[in-house]
């Protein structure tokens, strides 16, 4: 990979979303299990609501990166779907296994019959984000050409109704406009949208400190807001938007030396999301191996949040890493030969 060409401020942007990621499932009621205990301390409590408002930009952040560079493609590539789509077939299929494994030798019996067929299938196509992105994505010639043929006004008025319909109304009044909290293709389009329009009229914006401080105040609305109002945490809410493009400003503001460590580990990001959100290991990682319910009400619940969100990022790095060698000289080569996985369909 040639990660001289590659952006390493945005490429650490792509890893820190990650990151945070992994930390918001730390708190997610159904995965780490923070959010949905009654036995988290108060003052942990808090903690939470703060960190989960200061991490839930993590996927608006990644899309808007997504739009900056993808803004001036004619074209989207077969291969590429394909590539996304070999990962989660991938590690549905091996993590499935060992689940089944662990089971057996947990006395659990193990029965393969279509309930069990159909719930592997679930789980390598059931995973919202990785749908609506590669959705986003057939879609992004289309888009760009939308883009491409507007001026700056026409686009930041086509923003201005999107963002009313689809952030601020639900945000502030119903959910009648949209009823997907921000997880589907209206607010992926919006974010994509955002980035192209930064990467075409905003080059040369460098407001580190202000950025960095309406960051700060929409985090601090948004845990105020989260004791108040399920909405606090959607994706589409218009505190978590505002806060999601002052990151990415501060981000595009700052200048990091060209790394290639940062742009090699950038390229693992939707591997280790793909690994550690998978239905039969997510809450395994997080309250069998980490141990997150001992830390609901100690004193080294924010340390152990920190650990828990390295140790997964870093076991899920090296499996992905590992997975990487070896379509390297298997899958990859074969798809190499096959001319329809090579197609760009073009607009």
């Amino acid at each position: 990979m040639k990660t001289s060409l590659r952006n390493s401020t945005l490429d650490l942007l792509r890893l820190l979303s990650i990151f945070g990621v992994l930390i918001l499932h730390y708190f997610n009621s159904n995965f780490g299990g923070v959010l949905g205990n009654p036995s988290v301390s108060n003052i942990n409590m808090l903690f939470a609501h703060f960190i989960e408002s200061l991490c839930i930009i993590a996927v608006n952040v990644f899309v808007i990166i997504s739009g900056y560079f993808m803004v001036d493609q004619k074209s989207f590539k077969l291969r590429k779907v394909i590539d996304i789509l070999l990962i989660c077939l991938f590690y549905g299929i091996i993590i499935f296994i060992l689940y089944l494994i662990i089971n057996y030798f947990h006395g659990v019996e193990v029965v393969i019959d279509a309930y069990t067929v159909k719930t592997l299938i679930y789980s390598i196509i059931d995973r919202w984000f990785v749908v609506i992105y590669i959705i986003l994505y057939i879609l992004s010639p289309f888009i760009n050409k939308l883009f491409n043929s507007l001026n700056k006004k026409d686009i930041l008025k086509l923003l201005g109704i999107m963002i009313l319909f689809f952030s601020i109304w639900p945000t502030l009044i119903t959910n009648t406009t949209v009823k997907d909290d921000g997880y589907g293709i209206i607010n992926f389009i919006i974010l994509y949208l955002v980035g192209a329009y930064i990467k075409k009229y905003k080059n040369d914006y460098n407001k580190k400190i202000s950025m960095c401080m309406i960051y700060i105040c929409m985090t601090i609305i948004t845990t105020i807001f989260s004791y108040y109002s399920p909405k606090a945490w959607s994706y589409n809410s218009i505190f978590n938007m505002i806060s999601s493009i002052s990151l990415f400003l501060f981000f595009k503001s700052i200048k990091i030396k060209n790394s290639r460590a940062i742009s090699y580990f950038a390229q693992f990001s939707l591997g280790i999301y793909i690994i550690h959100e998978n239905q039969f290991i997510v809450k395994y990682l997080y309250q069998d191996i980490f141990k997150t319910p001992m830390f609901y009400g100690s004193n080294l619940f924010l340390p152990h949040i920190i650990f828990t969100a390295l140790g997964i990022f870093s076991l899920c790095l090296i499996i992905e890493i590992i997975r990487k060698f070896i379509f390297k000289y298997t899958i990859d080569r074969i798809i190499d030969k096959t001319k329809i996985c090579n197609i760009q369909y073009s607009v």
